[in-house]
């Protein structure tokens, strides 16, 4: 919990900083997309499927947004945030524990999350656990410049990875079926390592 003295230090530095999507994510939001959101948690419906959207550090009270958010979890929903859920895509044992921890009760999530900034060429890339996690990526001007077109159907969710730069493909499509159903020996799932 912050002291009021470090909130008040946070918040004038925020209003200070340049635009950004840390500084000023509501107005980041509705100047790109013309509409109200962007603040620490949001829940967007795109063609039936629901979206919790969490800010960067807002991920420790998933909970709490989740049961605000009126989003129906025995159907297949997605998870937005910026740190991974901790030891799943790319194996990381960083990221949010919290995340990880609650995420594992929604068999139907497939989490999105960036942060690593590790390449979505990597088949770790994908975790298939107790719910879906996929670290999407990045696209940067000196470094990768890669994108994730992400394909829904009634029956199965696909992963289009492509390189921005080339306009080329990074690998071939993942697939996964639906429903997700939880954990999942095949496809793309790798082997748990210690990273040390």
């Amino acid at each position: 919990m912050k002291e009021e003295g470090e909130e008040k230090e946070e918040e004038k530095r925020r209003r200070e900083a340049p635009i950004s999507i840390y500084s000023h994510p509501a107005a980041i939001w509705e100047k790109l997309f013309g509409e109200k959101g962007g603040d620490e948690w949001f829940v967007r419906k795109v063609k039936g499927f629901d979206f919790l959207c969490l800010h960067w550090g807002f991920e420790k009270n998933i909970a709490d947004y989740m049961a605000r958010s009126g989003i129906d979890t025995a159907r297949t929903f997605f998870c937005v945030l910026h740190p991974p859920p901790f030891r799943t895509c790319h194996n990381l044992n960083g990221g949010s524990e919290e995340t990880t921890a609650f995420l594992s009760h929604y068999p139907n999530c497939f989490a999105i999350s960036g942060h690593s900034h590790l390449s979505i060429a990597d088949d770790t890339a994908l975790w298939h656990g107790g719910f879906v996690s996929y670290g999407d990526g990045q696209v940067n001007v000196k470094g990768p410049a890669q994108a994730t077109i992400l394909k829904v159907y009634g029956d199965r969710i696909v992963l289009s990875r492509l390189n921005v730069r080339s306009r080329g493909p990074l690998g071939p499509d993942w697939t996964l079926p639906l429903p997700l159903k939880g954990r999942s020996e095949a496809p793309y799932v790798f082997k748990e390592v210690e990273n040390k």
